[in-house]
């Protein structure tokens, strides 16, 4: 403390003001207003330093580490027993495959060679009926037209003069050969009881229906059962969905 100054605890003396002669005495002055006190200064948690456990720093603290994922367990290798095993599956699966596919292309393979001789023996049956008429060439007459004979022919059928309706069917075989007019001409030889001649010209009408039926009927009446059966289901396979399909496989059931 320093000499002459106020007693600890005691405010200070205000300062008088000397009185002049003649004056009035000045008033005392006014104490000064007390100051408002200062707001406490607040500071964001966020901002405030988290001391280390150790040492007192003000840096702050280090986020904790992720937790480590545990580690896969590991697959045993597999023994040589069961790797053997999986690669004679996968073996005979491949062969499995392999066999399928050569299958499927010799099924397509024999299907194309039937469809390619169906067609040839078509052809080859056409062309032997043009250049080497079954039925005996007949006398046309002048002007005389295939489809005229023809129709010729089969109303003297109808009408019982088979005589004359071979010479017209003939006729309009020569002019034009077509398999239904032998079919037509091999039915009057058969009425006639032409039965050699009648199955010449019904076996060159080929793949005819109606010319099958007839020569398989033919052959029933001569007895050759071996024969009447061989037309019957070459009919079933030419004509699988005829009409009388189903009374041919019933049929075939009794020879």
């Amino acid at each position: 403390m320093q000499p002459g100054g106020p007693a600890p605890g005691t405010e200070p003396a205000q300062p008088t003001v000397p009185v002049l002669p003649g004056q009035d005495a000045a008033p005392a002055p006014e104490p000064m207003p007390a100051l408002p006190a200062a707001p406490s200064a607040q500071v964001p948690v966020a901002q405030v330093p988290v001391q280390a456990a150790q040492g007192g720093s003000d840096k702050a603290a280090p986020l904790p580490a992720p937790p480590e994922k545990p580690a896969a367990p590991e697959k045993p290798a597999p023994d040589k027993a069961t790797v053997k095993a999986a690669e004679k599956a996968k073996a005979d699966a491949a062969k499995a495959d392999a066999k399928g596919e050569k299958s499927q292309a010799d099924a397509v393979r024999a299907e194309k060679a039937a469809a390619d001789k169906a067609a040839a023996d078509k052809t080859k049956a056409e062309k032997a009926l043009v250049a080497k008429p079954a039925a005996e060439t007949a006398a046309v007459p002048d002007g005389a037209d295939a489809t005229d004979l023809y129709y010729s022919g089969k109303r003297k059928l109808d009408a019982g003069d088979l005589k004359g309706a071979i010479a017209d069917l003939r006729a309009s075989q020569t002019l034009r050969p077509s398999a239904r007019t032998l079919t037509l001409l091999g039915r009057a030889l058969f009425d006639d009881n032409q039965l050699a001649a009648a199955i010449k010209v019904l076996q060159a009408a080929g793949n005819n229906d109606d010319a099958q039926l007839l020569l398989a009927n033919v052959f029933q009446q001569q007895g050759k059962t071996a024969q009447a059966r061989k037309v019957y289901e070459a009919f079933l396979k030419a004509h699988p969905d005829h009409p009388r399909a189903t009374w041919v496989r019933n049929l075939l059931q009794t020879l």
